[in-house]
């Protein structure tokens, strides 16, 4: 239970890496940084709105990605 608890962080900690990678791109400016925890990150997301929204849909792309089997 302990490795399966452990797997699933390790999924969502690189999720929102990416998640912040793709938008340091997209918006330099941002006050968001790959460098931060998780707590941090959720406590932004609770903040500012957008950023939950531009996460979720994050989220969903990637699903739809590996769900139609295109590994880009």
């Amino acid at each position: 239970m302990a490795q399966l608890l452990e797997n699933e962080l390790s999924i969502i900690e690189s999720t929102f890496k990416m998640f912040v990678r793709e938008l340091k791109q997209k918006d330099p400016e941002t006050k968001l940084d790959e460098g931060m925890g998780f707590g941090k990150f959720v406590s932004e997301l609770k903040d500012e709105p957008t950023i939950l929204v531009n996460f979720t849909v994050f989220i969903a792309e990637e699903f739809l990605k590996d769900s139609s089997g295109n590994k880009d």
